[in-house]
């Protein structure tokens, strides 16, 4: 159900005709939009407003200082006065956050709560924003199920009783934490996205229930709303894979070459964005793409080439642009940089605009480097001390910045060469480790000889503990040995074949760094964790479980009511630490998920009336991930800044008695 609107030029109707326009755009329909909402408001019930990982410094800082106009980290307002923590590089002229697409797309919503801010205190703006999204639930819902007046005042009283719940309790928020709940705000709606764009991309493939089943799964029961609020890459990073992903099937969906060739160059325009999040994510991506879309395109003419080259050079022009500014050269991105180390301490939030940073040289700080210019000539100091003056209109002058710029990038070629070699020789080495793949793939338990001080012991999960919906992945040779029997050659369509091609390469990428200790939830895997739901319901067998809804959502619903109470009680009772009682978590996720492989593998020769028994374990199979997801997010990790919601602050300071 797209948004349309008959064609007229009223101002007032042309606006809400370009209004649905960018709605059906982004969010397909209103299934979608709700998705969205209710995504933001799901993640809102644990958004904590401290910091989770001590990266999450780097581009707080990062952000706070581009609000105020430069991308140089001269002030430092979050974390070590040192300004000494993971992601600050030393780049040309400074210190800078590698970060910098993120924090670039953060900007508008910095100076939007920058200006509610000196309206209203900042924790009453952002539970006002929360409650909002409750009411534009409630209103959809309304429209959807054709009871506007229902929908607007039910979405209207639930909003205002919330909001008047958390003003009952709020205290005041420090308005030096915007640039961190920004950040946030960006994450939650990336992943909300991620969520919508699986919707639309299941519901073309297969049916409406199916999408919205896997659009509501992303939200609730996969580490995607774990990641969400704490403002890291990998949300960013999994919508624009979803985007890509989404892009790309539509290009092979459609008949008309003109569209086709547009969503073709559309999805080579996320990979480049997300080149400026997250350069060796986006490198993954684009291989994956760049192969299996020439293997499988049905025309590759130069006109078509032309284009896709096109707009994938466009994309990466902010990608460049910023690499110049922090490295002085766009092809070599900040994560190359050297890690920033403090010489001088400096106290937080006193870092002067203008100032030299701390760890750098006044020459440095300014540019200057031990050279002057003046005049159009510059000089140099010899050997001896004494100085010689070159003309700037000489012909070596004119010949040195492309010598420089080819040099710059030899360079950065040798290294990426350097870098690939190495990592792929340690993959070979990991790929075949048995351990390492159990590890990251079924079971995790503990680490304790890397045990993180403030878990007590590493509070890690694989896949399988994090995302137990990841069981049915055991269908695959049955499935695929079907579809070859029923398709022969043409089995596997393409879009199935970019979301293999890139699970592999990702994972394979990635494996020499896993298990991590303080990985949690496998969070280099993330982007691809949407599209095993994907590939989840591509299988007939998971969809044939819709066919109950009744029994699917009260097991879900029991699941999440009784069964998140009875776990925390237990793990109360036990006296647990942080990592033993994710890791009652993990055993009961495990359980879960193997309960869901056997159903799939053996549904067949189950009786056709006791075939909603399925339905009930993947209920529960989903709503002990939300279990999860809610524990985890209010009791388990909770920081000493609170939540955003006074509500979560106030229920959680009665139950910490326990």
């Amino acid at each position: 159900m797209a948004y349309t609107v008959s064609d007229t030029d009223h101002p007032t109707e042309r606006y809400t005709e370009y209004k649905n326009r960018l709605l059906t755009l982004v969010f397909g329909d209103r299934y979608g939009l709700l998705l969205f909402v209710s995504g933001l408001a799901f993640f809102g019930l644990f958004w904590r407003v401290g910091f989770f990982i001590t990266d999450n410094y780097t581009v707080a800082n990062g952000l706070y200082n581009a609000a105020n106009g430069h991308l140089v980290v001269t002030d430092i307002v979050y974390g070590p006065p040192s300004g000494e923590t993971p992601g600050m590089v030393a780049g040309d002229g400074g210190r800078y956050s590698r970060t910098v697409g993120h924090i670039v797309f953060t900007l508008p919503v910095a100076w939007a709560l920058e200006g509610l801010a000196s309206v209203a205190d900042l924790r009453i703006v952002l539970t006002g924003l929360w409650c909002s999204t409750v009411l534009a639930a409630g209103v959809l819902l309304g429209r959807i199920f054709e009871r506007e007046s229902l929908g607007r005042t039910g979405g209207a009283v639930a909003a205002a009783a919330l909001f008047a719940a958390n003003l009952s309790v709020a205290t005041q928020l420090d308005g030096r934490w915007i640039a961190h709940v920004s950040l946030q705000i960006t994450s939650m709606a990336a992943a909300a996205l991620t969520a919508v764009l699986i919707y639309r991309l299941v519901s073309r493939t297969h049916t409406f229930r199916a999408g919205v089943t896997a659009g509501l799964v992303v939200i609730l029961a996969t580490p995607v709303g774990f990641w969400a609020t704490i403002p890291k890459r990998h949300t960013l990073i999994a919508a624009l894979v979803a985007a890509t992903v989404y892009s790309f099937y539509r290009s092979r969906e459609t008949a008309e070459s003109g569209e086709s060739l547009q969503f073709r160059a559309l999805a080579y325009v996320f990979v480049g964005l997300a080149a400026w999040v997250h350069a060796a994510d986006a490198l993954i991506l684009f291989v994956s793409l760049l192969v299996v879309d020439l293997v499988t395109a049905p025309s590759n003419s130069r006109r078509e080439l032309a284009t896709i080259l096109g707009a994938f050079g466009l994309s990466l022009i902010p990608f460049f642009v910023t690499n110049f500014v922090v490295t002085g050269s766009p092809l070599f991105p900040p994560r190359f940089m050297p890690r920033y180390e403090a010489v001088d301490a400096v106290s937080a939030g006193s870092g002067a605009e203008g100032s030299p940073p701390t760890g750098t040289s006044q020459d440095t700080a300014t540019g200057t480097s031990g050279q002057s210019a003046a005049g159009g000539a510059s000089e140099a100091t010899t050997g001896d001390g004494t100085t010689a003056e070159a003309s700037s209109s000489s012909p070596g002058s004119l010949v040195a910045p492309v010598v420089a710029v080819v040099e710059a990038a030899s360079a950065t070629v040798t290294k990426l060469v350097d870098i690939l070699t190495r990592h792929v020789t340690n993959t070979v080495e990991r790929a075949i480790d048995v351990d390492r793949l159990t590890a990251t793939f079924v079971r995790a338990g503990y680490i304790e000889q890397v045990a993180r001080k403030d878990f007590g012991q590493s509070a890690n999960l694989s896949v399988l503990e994090a995302m137990p919906l990841f069981a049915a992945v055991v269908l695959l040779p049955k499935a695929a040995l079907r579809r070859v029997r029923a398709h022969g050659r043409g089995a596997l369509s393409a879009t199935d074949l970019l979301v293999a091609v890139y699970a592999v390469v990702l994972t394979l990428m990635y494996l020499p760094r896993l298990p991590l200790h303080a990985s949690i939830t496998v969070r280099y895997l993330l982007p691809a964790m949407p599209l095993l739901v994907y590939a989840v319901f591509r299988f007939t067998e998971s969809r044939d479980l819709l066919q109950y809804p009744r029994a699917l959502g009260l097991s879900y619903f029991g699941t999440v009511v009784i069964g998140t109470q009875v776990i925390l009680t237990y793990v109360l009772v036990l006296e647990a630490s942080i990592g033993e009682a994710m890791q009652v978590h993990a055993l009961l996720n495990l359980v879960a998920a193997v309960c869901l492989a056997v159903w799939v593998l053996f549904h067949s020769m189950v009786p056709a009336q006791a075939r909603a028994v399925g339905a009930v374990v993947l209920g529960c199979v989903c709503g002990l991930t939300t279990s999860f997801l809610l524990l985890s997010g209010t009791m388990y990790l909770a920081t000493d800044s609170g939540y955003v919601l006074p509500v979560i602050d106030w229920l959680n300071a009665r139950l910490s008695w326990l």
